[in-house]
């Protein structure tokens, strides 16, 4: 409570007491009524009351006396704090100026400071993005394929506090007021006292003596004066410490015109705050703030217009602070009081997809502090989201170099060299990611995956399945395992597993396209083709449904269909090499070599080290007859990949067509040890052992190859040409009647 609250509530009651004497007085005048007989005269009785009141009043006067000066002791002896701003001097001809508004003004700013700098907000939100892909191979009788997925492995961004700089316990500028509603100036206005040709001014006195009491606290005091001196305007204040001490600042405004505009007093009323704050507040504090006034008024108004933002989501308000902050570091060297605000501005950024602004900041921040953790945390996402992993890499390692114990830095690093196609070293990350923390989700789901797509899906299921220990609803890890059994040639169990994750969302249209290559994989087209339209029915221009469509054709044979459906895939993605690939097999199929030629050559153009595109083109090329040629794209394939058995199937029908039926038999053998169910290896070797004259062991061939597939027609062909080359001409009618052929076929 002020003093003079108090002063008012001792005096309502000294009042009441008054008053309550007045009421006694009345009832001692009621007694003497009663016995008028006593007194001898109405006179007598006048003069006892007279005495009575002035008694009375004689009490009055002196306790309302003695409680002032008790009061004035106090006021006297207290330690007062803030700063005190009398109304400021205008100069004369400025009369449309006002002294007092001024001193308002200069106050309302200083607390504005305090308001921005007190203001409590919530930690910036992380960021997650979907940074991930992952291969999907289904594979079919007739046409092979590889498919890219994207996958939903997430680069994770840790949360930035807002509590850019330490708050102070107390701060000096709470108490600053005007000095006029102070009770100082109640005081200073008690009138003088006349003593002959002599006047004392008791008010002043009185403030005097408070201002050179030696035990009390004085506040100190600022005044201030607005000038114009030509065309510049300068608005200058004065602060004079109880000590004595005395400092002063202006700032001013130099303008063309010779009137001073409205608008420059605010401006300059704002830049004198930010000086006195700076000088009076800031230098005194063990952690400065910044090192110039402008400096900080700039990280201030940047701070106060993100504030906003955070409120409003309003782009002005972001691009304001923005401006103002690299104003800041513009402002001072090394100013590292601002860096968590570049950093927070820059996360700001990157929600709103203005990755060149956000990659300003963070640079901003780095040439402060180059090993500011959170600004190298934000170039790495950065460039994550923009597929440059290399430069993610780099930002990752050194924050590692930093802090090794740093498990989101080693999570990232993961999902960098994954992206790299470093899959060995991205699992050793996880795993070091796990080590530090076992109940990381996604490094658990994200080491799966590296796993998976190692081969190694074994190691894989137990991931997900530790994944999904931690979060039984997490739908990636779901989809992984769903992969990772398919891959098993765990059909049935992949497709429950997709059927879960369709639980989880019916609209998931990576499980939709998942089930369907699944069942593609159990000879169900058919059905497949069901779930590829129910995803294309969600979004028409899923492409990987289109996709699947044509490989469920290709594999039911409905090349046309396939076409079709590969060639509406590239219309909406026009470098999906595995759209081209697929097209180039169709055309194949349909005896359209030299058009196929171009799909694969396209594709090799997006992706030169593409192995199926040089199997496909091999393929065109053995049935253009130009097996010399084929023969180097197959070499080529298996270069890429030594384990690719569609590529030693085409090697060995390119060295047939060059009648090397011996060398070709090798490739034969290459490929159905690598696996054993390879129908076409089987027809294939069937061909070279005929060609070779070894008629029983190739009838053996072409039956196993019937074993695995009752209707393959080069089988089915096969065994029609070895009766026909023995003249046993009914039983190759027959077979040549269930391949749909005839005797020229041969």
């Amino acid at each position: 409570m002020l003093e003079f609250e108090m002063f008012d509530l001792m005096m309502f009651i000294a009042g009441l007491i008054f008053a309550a004497v007045l009421i006694h007085l009345d009832i001692l005048a009621m007694d003497f009524m009663i016995s008028i007989d006593k007194i001898e005269s109405l006179k007598n009785f006048m003069s006892a009351c007279s005495a009575i009141m002035i008694s009375l009043l004689i009490i009055a006067v002196v306790f309302l006396i003695l409680f002032f000066i008790a009061m004035y002791i106090r006021w006297l002896f207290r330690k007062e704090e803030g700063i005190k701003i009398l109304p400021f001097v205008v100069a004369a001809g400025e009369d449309k100026y006002s002294s007092k508004a001024l001193s308002i003004l200069l106050t309302a700013e200083m607390l504005r400071i305090i308001r921005i700098h007190t203001t409590q907000l919530e930690s910036v939100t992380p960021i997650c993005s979907e940074n991930a892909n992952f291969l999907i191979k289904p594979s079919s009788e007739n046409l092979i394929v590889e498919i890219t997925m994207s996958g939903a492995a997430k680069v994770v961004v840790p949360s930035i506090p807002v509590g850019w700089m330490k708050k102070p316990e107390k701060c000096p500028f709470v108490n600053a007021i005007p000095f006029n509603e102070e009770i100082i100036s109640e005081i200073s206005k008690i009138g003088t006292i006349e003593m002959g040709m002599a006047s004392i001014p008791l008010g002043q006195i009185l403030v005097s003596l408070k201002m050179l009491c030696p035990w009390g606290t004085n506040s100190s005091i600022i005044s201030g004066s607005l000038q114009k001196y030509g065309s510049s305007t300068s608005l200058t204040a004065c602060l004079v410490h109880q000590n004595g001490k005395i400092v002063t600042w202006e700032a001013k405004n130099i303008e063309d015109s010779k009137n001073v505009k409205e608008e420059v007093i605010p401006d300059l009323a704002r830049d004198l705050a930010y000086m006195i704050f700076q000088d009076l507040f800031i230098e005194d504090t063990i952690n400065k703030f910044s090192k110039t006034w402008r400096g900080f008024k700039h990280f201030t108004e940047s701070l106060d217009a993100y504030n906003y933002y955070y409120f409003a989501d309003n782009m002005d308000n972001l691009e304001h602070a923005r401006m103002e902050c690299l104003n800041a570091a513009k402002s001072e060297i090394n100013y590292e009081n601002i860096l968590g605000l570049l950093c927070t501005l820059g996360i700001a950024y990157l929600n709103k997809k203005e990755l060149s602004k956000a990659e300003e900041l963070f640079f901003q921040a780095i040439e402060i502090k180059e090993d500011y953790d959170s600004a190298l945390y934000g170039l790495g996402y950065l460039y994550g989201i923009q597929n440059q992993p290399h430069k993610a890499l780099n930002y990752f390692d050194k924050i590692i170099n930093i802090d090794p114990e740093f498990a989101l830095a080693w999570y990232n690093k993961g999902i960098a060299l994954s992206n790299l196609g470093n899959n060995e070293e991205a699992v050793t990350c996880f795993t070091k990611v796990l080590n530090l923390d076992p109940k990381f989700v996604l490094a658990s789901y994200s080491k799966g995956m590296a796993l998976w797509r190692l081969g190694k899906n074994n190691e894989a299921l137990k991931c997900f399945d530790v994944t999904l220990d931690l979060d039984p609803k997490y739908g990636n890890a779901l989809y992984g395992k769903s992969w990772a059994l398919r891959d098993l040639g765990r059909y049935e169990d992949a497709i429950i597993c997709f059927d879960k994750v369709l639980g989880l969302d019916p609209e998931y249209l990576n499980a939709l396209y998942g089930k369907g290559i699944a069942l593609i994989d159990l000879g169900r087209q058919g059905d497949a083709l069901k779930y590829f339209d129910e995803a294309l029915k969600i979004d028409a221009n899923y492409v990987y449904a289109w996709y699947g469509k044509g490989v469920a054709f290709a594999d039911l044979r409905m090349y046309e269909d396939a076409l079709k459906s590969f060639e509406t895939a590239l219309k909406l993605d026009p470098e999906d090499v595995y759209a081209w690939n697929g097209k180039g097999n169709a055309l194949v199929k349909l005896g359209k070599n030299k058009e196929a030629l171009e799909c694969f050559d396209k594709a090799l153009t997006f992706d030169p080290d593409f192995v199926h595109a040089w199997n496909g083109k091999g393929n065109a090329l053995n049935g253009l007859g130009q097996h010399a040629y084929a023969l180097i794209c197959f070499e080529k394939a298996l270069n890429l990949d030594r384990n690719f058995i569609h590529a030693w199937n085409g090697k060995g029908n390119a060295l047939s067509g060059l009648g090397r039926h011996l060398k070709a038999l090798g490739c034969y053998n290459t490929a159905i040890r690598l696996d054993y169910q390879y129908v076409n290896a089987w027809n294939g070797k069937g061909n070279a052992q005929r060609s070779l004259g070894r008629h029983d062991n190739a009838l053996k061939s072409y039956e196993k190859a019937l074993s695995i597939d009752p209707k393959h027609v080069s089988a089915l062909n096969g065994i029609g040409n070895i009766y026909f080359d023995l003249r046993e001409m009914k039983k190759a009618l027959k077979f040549f009647e269930k391949a749909g052929s005839d005797l020229s076929i041969g």
